[in-house]
């Protein structure tokens, strides 16, 4: 079933707060690299690189979300970007290595668990400034956005536990990280505070580092789950989540997105989309390097400045309605000042 059916039978109706609306357009860069073929090439004329998460720019989350702010750069100061793509955890620290060799200035490091690899290079190559996500380097030459993934967790959590009445809700990870544990973590705690009668699956998709590109692995996955009794599937896992939003359509019952707004992925499919500023993150980054004032060091990127968010747009307004946009808009504001208590639902 999908937004409307699924509002009519379940539903205890409450958000219609924070619209982000996410434009992705197309640019013409140099694409060195395909996922799936190995890593070759390096840099080419342009002194900026981004290395992107295993799957492509266009993957409709967590690495279009970083694009879209390399795209908006590439638009406003008339440049190039050389944009390379590893699919393995040795090819994206090639990556890094090749790309110093050949005389890159700025690299934007997508892939996470790298935190060493950056580190290190940035510590002997103190003139080439790096971008990182979901990490606190605290070096000078080193932008490290560290995104409040708890918080944009909970918020999901909320919209669902409002929404869903009762029954089992899913959870698909990509790895093991910080980051998906910290998003799940808030997840099942947004989930408590607001409904104690839902219970939660948890499964992390299997292929390692280039699991998030696997956009089958997400669709078998999400499929099993529907199956299973799930009747919400949350998919902060990349390009993959565009397969376990595929198996909801199929399936007639609903996902959550992430990264980037996938409510438009399968309209009337997808309840809401957890969104985080990776493209202003990426934008502030560039700018400030193409203008000579570089932000290095680490910030903090969380619900203040709305940097984590849900969005509510025309395909699933009628659904985030206003009763859950209240309940949501006290979960924020319980966040902020530090007086959110999951087991406490005021």
């Amino acid at each position: 079933m999908a937004l409307e059916p699924i509002y009519n039978k379940m539903c205890k109706g409450r958000i219609g707060l924070f619209a982000l609306t996410l434009l992705l357009s197309s640019a013409i860069v140099s694409a060195l690299v395909s996922c799936g073929k190995p890593l070759k090439g390096g840099v080419g004329e342009s002194e900026i690189v981004l290395i992107l998460a295993p799957g492509s720019k266009d993957d409709k989350s967590y690495n279009s979300a970083i694009w879209v702010g390399c795209q908006r750069v590439i638009d406003e100061y008339a440049l190039t970007i050389d944009v390379l793509e590893p699919t393995t955890r040795k090819e994206a620290e090639e990556a890094i290595t090749v790309s110093l060799e050949r005389g890159a200035k700025l690299i934007i490091v997508a892939p996470r668990g790298l935190h060493q690899k950056v580190g290190e290079s940035a510590i002997k190559h103190p003139k080439v400034n790096f971008v990182v996500f979901d990490s606190l380097l605290d070096l000078p030459n080193v932008a490290s956005y560290n995104f409040d993934n708890y918080a944009a967790g909970v918020l999901g959590g909320v919209v669902v536990g409002n929404v869903l009445a009762k029954g089992e809700v899913g959870f698909i990870g990509a790895d093991h990280t910080d980051f998906s544990r910290d998003i799940m973590r808030g997840f099942i705690d947004g989930l408590q505070y607001s409904n104690d009668e839902l219970t939660l699956r948890a499964e992390v998709l299997p292929g390692g580092f280039c699991a998030c590109a696997d956009e089958d692995a997400g669709k078998e996955l999400g499929l099993e789950m529907f199956a299973g009794g799930c009747q919400v599937i949350f998919a902060p896992c990349g390009g993959a989540s565009q397969g376990v939003l595929a198996a909801a359509a199929e399936t007639g019952l609903v996902a959550v997105g992430a990264d980037s707004n996938q409510n438009w992925v399968e309209v009337g499919y997808v309840l809401t989309s957890v969104v985080r500023a990776l493209d202003r993150a990426t934008y502030e980054a560039l700018c400030g390097y193409l203008e000579g004032n570089f932000p290095g060091g680490p910030h903090e990127c969380g619900l203040a400045g709305f940097w984590v968010n849900i969005v509510r747009d025309e395909s699933n307004k009628d659904i985030i309605t206003q009763d859950v946009a209240k309940q949501v808009d006290e979960v924020w504001h319980l966040m902020l000042n530090g007086e959110f208590d999951p087991q406490r639902r005021t």
